[in-house]
């Protein structure tokens, strides 16, 4: 079995943070979404939500990022299916 990197770690650490905050601020809002909460939902330590993202703000601003990415990019396939890309 291939050992994962130390980056492909990192991503997956992020990645499960963003998703557990995006969950976790869509269902509550951001004043009411508790950290020790979306860091367990996510098997992970608030020390790595620290340490990736600073803060609960940090982690908000990585949220938005991967919404609106994904927004763009949905938006880019449509006009190229429409025939505009």
């Amino acid at each position: 079995m291939a050992q994962r990197t130390r980056a492909a770690m990192m991503e997956e650490t992020r990645a499960k943070l963003i998703a557990a905050g995006h969950r976790a601020f869509a269902a509550k809002g951001y004043v009411a979404a508790s950290m020790d909460e979306l860091t367990a939902e996510a098997g992970l330590t608030r020390g790595a939500l620290y340490h990736n993202f600073g803060d609960k703000r940090g982690l908000l601003a990585a949220v938005v990022d991967r919404i609106d990415s994904a927004m763009a990019a949905r938006a880019r396939e449509a006009g190229q299916r429409a025939g505009g890309g």
